[in-house]
């Protein structure tokens, strides 16, 4: 066995090893150069292929006169896309009927029925039966369920100036990527059609309710946002799901009838129309509740709660398919039942409970303080001379509130301790004891009133008034 010839070095230095760095710098370049020339090749594959998808749209006659008038054959003996691989037959090999068609608007016969769709269970492979078209491969399946609208991330993200909160770029980035790269590898295989894989159903940032955060936000959402995006949104089904069955064999009247009449179709428009009357509803309650606060309020109540049970869903959904069927029943049965429940109601209660307790509170309070303001007001007014703090009545004898405070006794001509004396003399009588108390604390305040009283006589007033 012969070993691979050498390459021959051309200079001086010829059995130098090369440095470390000089390696890393050519193996770092030679793995960018790699991974560039893939992304350039399978971008380039991809390219020629749509393009190729494109010329066989545009060759495809559009021959469409009646065909919505029509109704699908589903016992046909051929399938409309000529495969017979996988296709559901019964024991004498006849293809089984699919579920028949439904009218948008049609009362759904399980609504009771939380796992249940038009009579069928959404966890049995029968459902699957009647929401694909005839001669799907069960493999395409997911793939259809993929390109199919995920209602409840309407009305889209925001940008964080709109209420959307910061947007991580860099998770974006990946999730793209990660997307891009499992497009690519369905490519390289001739046997599978281009899918886009729909990864992104569980996450957060796709609840479409938890943008709303403020008055501004719902109003936009409901009266610009929600308008534009419903059109936008059923134009786009159609186109998604016209290219995701005309690349995989299907004829463009068959694929027409299908949109039209087909169950799952079906219950992505109701749950968009459901969805889009959630919305004005929480609009509409907001409107008739104005002057209230935007938390605490009805319709905040109203939008927490859908907007919990939608983000509890769609985080514990293991599938796409499954986001869409409890999506849907989900927001019919809220329907039905005007969109109220029994835990918004008892949240309402228990918030008038608390708003009526802290106005009751704040009303005894502002009464008590008016009322205070209002006795102080009235008890300056009366004061008269009398010291500041001090609201005892006076002896109406004597009139010296002081003699009494130093004396214990009442203030009451009764108890006054010159009761016995004129009441002109009484006066200064009182004035008398205190200074003479002020220049002695020591001596005993009744002794010297005894000893005041005593030369009352002897000052002789010149109008004396005694008590009875």
């Amino acid at each position: 066995m012969k070993s691979p010839p050498r390459a021959t070095v051309t200079g001086t230095n010829h059995h130098a090893p090369p440095t470390p760095a000089a390696t890393n710098n050519n193996g770092n370049q030679d793995t960018s150069q790699f991974i560039l020339q893939t992304i350039l090749q399978s971008t380039e594959s991809m390219m020629k292929q749509m393009q190729a998808t494109a010329e066989r749209l545009a060759q495809l006659e559009p021959d469409l006169h009646g065909a919505r008038d029509r109704p699908i054959q589903y016992n046909q003996g051929a399938t409309p896309n000529g495969g017979e691989d996988e296709v559901p037959r019964g024991p004498n090999g006849e293809i089984l009927i699919n579920h028949p068609p439904v009218r948008i608007g049609q009362v759904d016969s399980s609504k009771d029925n939380k796992d249940g769709i038009h009579g069928l269970f959404i966890f049995d492979s029968q459902i699957d039966r009647a929401m694909m078209p005839e001669a799907l491969l069960r493999s395409q399946y997911k793939g259809l369920y993929n390109v199919m609208n995920d209602i409840a991330s309407l009305p889209g993200r925001c940008s964080p100036k709109r209420g959307g909160g910061d947007v991580d770029m860099n998770t974006d980035t990946t999730d793209i990527m990660q997307q891009f790269l499992e497009t690519v590898e369905s490519s390289k295989n001739p046997s599978m059609k281009t899918t886009i894989t729909d990864i992104h159903y569980p996450k957060t940032s796709r609840h479409g309710l938890s943008l709303i955060k403020s008055e501004a936000n719902l109003f936009e959402a409901a009266s610009t946002n929600m308008a534009e995006d419903k059109e936008l949104t059923s134009r786009n089904q159609r186109l998604r799901v016209q290219f995701y069955l005309h690349d995989r064999g299907y004829m463009k009247d068959f694929i027409d009838n299908y949109l039209e009449r087909s169950l799952l179709c079906l219950i992505i428009q109701e749950t968009l129309t459901n969805y889009t009357t959630l919305i004005n509803k929480i609009r509409q309650k907001r409107i008739d509740g104005m002057s209230n606060a935007w938390k605490g309020s009805e319709t905040y109540l109203l939008l927490s709660h859908h907007s919990k049970e939608l983000l509890r869903i769609r985080v514990h959904c293991t599938s796409k398919r499954l986001l869409l069927f409890q999506n849907y029943i989900y927001l019919c049965d809220a329907q039905a039942k005007n969109f109220n429940s029994n835990k918004i109601m008892e949240k309402t209660v228990t918030n008038v409970r608390e708003e009526n307790c802290l106005f009751q509170e704040a009303l005894d309070s502002r009464l008590e303080a008016l009322v205070e303001e209002r006795l102080a007001e009235h008890l300056a007014k009366n004061k008269k001379g009398a010291r500041k703090g001090n609201n005892e009545p006076k002896c109406s004898w004597c009139h010296n509130r002081d003699l009494h405070i130093a004396l214990g006794i009442e203030h009451t001509p009764k108890a006054c301790t010159l009761r016995s004396h004129p009441t002109t003399w009484a006066k200064k009588a009182c004035r008398k004891v205190l200074q003479t108390y002020k220049a002695d604390p020591k001596r005993p305040i009744a002794e010297i009133v005894k000893e005041v009283s005593e030369g009352w006589k002897k000052e002789s007033p010149t109008s004396a008034t005694y008590l009875p």
